[in-house]
Parts: structure tokens; sequence; C-alpha cells
């Protein structure tokens, strides 16, 4: 038997995609977060 190519098939091919949507919706927080802090900086 030869070894196989990708070890990691199967549950593991679903993962990253798991993983893109959450940093996805971290990012869309993380900017609105930092769209807050500008308007409370420019309203000083």
């Amino acid at each position: 038997m030869r070894p196989k190519r990708y070890p990691y098939s199967g549950q593991m091919k679903k993962q990253p995609h798991d993983e893109i949507a959450k940093l996805r919706c971290e990012v869309a927080v993380n900017t609105s977060e930092l769209s807050n802090i500008k308007r409370k900086l420019s309203s000083n």
C-alpha cells in the first residue's frame, strides 16, 4: 500500500471553512469596534 498523500482527509477538510467563517465574524466585530473608536476620537 502506498502512503496517503493527504493524511487529514475526511472531517478535517470541513474545518478550514468553519475557521474562515469564525475569523470573518471576528474581523467584522473588530472593524465595527474600530469605527466606533474612530467616531469617539473624532468627536473629542
